[in-house]
């Protein structure tokens, strides 16, 4: 049985996004969201509807929303570039407690940490890289093709520090790659140590 939802209507009938009525919403309810609009767009199926003072919010929005929409829509967070992902219910779950038990109060400081923590490992440092690679190859039973001094053969430059390029791009090898991969050839000018 579909049921006619004034939320929902109001919302198209005035041509608002659901950010546009989350940012009103919000005012009032501080920890409205866009999953919570979609739910009370669905009462039929979730059971819940918004109160009347969040209807009065949006229905303030109708009259000249189009005129207004840009203004409420621009990012007014600091920082403004956003990351995210989809889990399985499970991975979800699972992270939950990992970020509890590891005291981080929001998904947005653990995912912010974990990115400074992996962009930080991507270090240049010739004495830990060449470790780094010695111990890949070892644990794995590989053999070491990368000279332990760092210093090709061929163009003479350092594997494990940056080389910018005139083209913009940088190449050589950081410590968390030598840590993770076997090196079979110099990342600045592709000579093969295995031939």
């Amino acid at each position: 049985m579909s049921m006619n939802n004034e939320l929902r209507d109001l919302r198209v009938s005035a041509g608002l996004t659901a950010s546009d009525i989350v940012s009103a919403v919000r005012r009032l309810f501080p920890k409205y969201d866009k999953t919570l609009q979609s739910k009370c767009e669905n009462s039929q199926a979730y059971g819940i509807m918004l109160l009347p003072e969040g209807m009065d919010a949006v229905r303030a929005l109708a009259p000249g929303a189009s005129e207004g929409r840009k203004d409420r829509r621009r990012d007014r967070h600091r920082l403004t570039c956003r990351v995210h992902c989809r889990l399985s219910a499970g991975q979800l779950g699972q992270l939950q407690q990992r970020m509890e038990a590891d005291g981080y109060g929001t998904v947005q400081d653990c995912i912010s940490d974990l990115v400074k923590r992996y962009l930080d490992s991507a270090i240049y440092d010739s004495g830990e890289a060449a470790k780094a690679q010695i111990g890949y190859c070892e644990a794995k039973g590989l053999p070491r093709f990368a000279p332990h001094w760092g210093l090709c053969p061929h163009c003479g430059k350092n594997i494990y520090q940056p080389v910018q390029h005139s083209t913009g791009t940088v190449t050589g090898i950081t410590v968390r790659s030598a840590a993770n991969g076997l090196i079979t050839g110099c990342p600045h000018c592709h000579y093969s140590f295995c031939d």
